[in-house]
């Protein structure tokens, strides 16, 4: 094939994309066989199928991902979201660790069923574009906070940006406890102090956390049957799916409504002029906003209107923070602004490549500043690091565990 046939109009080729499906095919995300299983199939179909292959050269003409990867993550998603959807399927995932399984129904999507075909996976893969995956536990950066900045946030009130079902606010607002959380080493930690730490982080995590008033925002409406299996299907993976407790766990923060300290918001904080389509908010009356998971899947140009926007909302002594696959640039010296940073879903396969940093609006002059990283962005681990703020996370954690018995 040609390489315009093969590029086409968008950045991501048919080629790039088949490859990243065999690669998936050998070495799947975190093992799971259900992936394996579907990156087989799904990649044999675009080597043999000419009418699959021409559907998903049409997809890729007109469309921007972040990278190849990113576009068969969504792809996956996009099928993971049909099945979980489609009562007759009810056996998912149990039934789909073999390539067989897969070769019965993947034809059917992109072929015989004409209302994913037409309608709903193009959606997906030409306007959702982004991976919601709605992980409660990375709202622990929430307490850790309030431990870094004890006098100045004391109930702080939040703004939430990219925040899909606002599982992280309902999470905290139903004051449930976050799972248990190791406190990996670090070269400035003791592996006795790493120890010491992660039985104090975890007294810390079991408590309620006292906030103020928790808004989500979010360019598709958190009460849309579509776009609620959207965001199941992106926050687990088949093998999450066989876990009776998480399920549990994820349905009852979806369908939880009407908490008095939390808020929906439906606006479009990736256009220049913010676009607020459902109930109001002040500008500068927030003292954080969070972008959690949310810039790695985004152009340059939309992270830095995305960031401005951030800085209309917070108040002058607040912080916006952005979590996510990010690392500075090789060879970056000085305060880091956002373009300093290389966001990139592989970071996530890196050790800790999931972090957090601070904008402080009275300091803004010192860039952001690193807070802590996590193992991956189901943060099972955190790894506090030497900088200010993550030292003064861990001074707030002695500082607890001393006031309390």
């Amino acid at each position: 094939m040609s390489a315009e046939a093969g590029q086409l109009n968008g950045n991501v080729s048919i080629e790039e994309f088949s490859a990243v499906l065999a690669r998936e095919a050998q070495d799947p995300i975190s093992g799971d066989e259900v992936i394996g299983a579907y990156s087989c199939v799904m990649h044999e179909l675009i080597e043999t199928d000419p009418e699959i292959r021409r559907y998903f050269e049409g997809i890729f003409r007109n469309n921007h991902y972040e990278d190849a990867d990113h576009a068969a993550n969504l792809n996956f998603k996009s099928v993971q979201a049909w099945i979980i959807g489609n009562p007759l399927e009810q056996a998912y995932p149990v039934r789909f660790h073999t390539a067989d399984a897969w070769r019965q129904i993947l034809p059917k999507i992109f072929i015989h069923d004409s209302s994913i075909n037409d309608a709903r996976h193009w959606m997906d893969m030409s306007l959702r574009k982004l991976i919601v995956t709605n992980v409660a536990e990375r709202y622990v950066t929430y307490p850790l906070l309030q431990l870094a900045f004890p006098d100045r946030f004391i109930h702080p009130d939040t703004l939430d940006i990219g925040a899909s079902q606002n599982i992280g606010p309902k999470h905290i607002a139903l004051r449930r406890a976050f799972h248990y959380m190791t406190v990996a080493e670090s070269p400035h930690l003791s592996p006795i102090h790493t120890q010491e730490l992660t039985v104090k982080l975890n007294k810390v995590l079991a408590k309620p956390l006292e906030m103020g008033q928790m808004y989500g925002v979010d360019i598709w409406r958190d009460d849309d049957a579509l776009n609620a299996q959207w965001a199941r299907s992106s926050r687990f993976r088949p093998a999450e799916l066989e876990d009776p407790e998480i399920v549990r766990e994820y349905d009852e923060l979806v369908h939880a409504r009407h908490l008095p300290n939390v808020h929906f918001v439906l606006a479009d904080f990736g256009a220049k002029d913010v676009k607020v389509f459902r109930h109001a908010i002040e500008q500068h009356s927030f003292d954080w906003v969070t972008l959690f998971t949310i810039l790695y899947m985004i152009p340059p140009e939309e992270r830095q209107i995305m960031f401005n926007n951030a800085k209309r909302y917070v108040k002058d002594d607040g912080l916006i923070v952005v979590q996510d696959a990010m690392k500075l640039k090789a060879g970056h010296e000085g305060p880091a602004l956002l373009d300093d940073f290389e966001f990139s879903a592989k970071n996530f396969s890196e050790d800790f490549g999931y972090s957090a940093w601070a904008y402080e609006m009275r300091d803004q002059e010192a860039g952001f500043q690193e807070l802590w990283r996590f193992d991956t962005g189901r943060c099972h681990k955190i790894q506090f690091t030497d900088t200010k703020l993550s030292l003064r996370a861990i001074a707030g954690l002695h500082r607890q565990a001393a006031a309390r018995p």
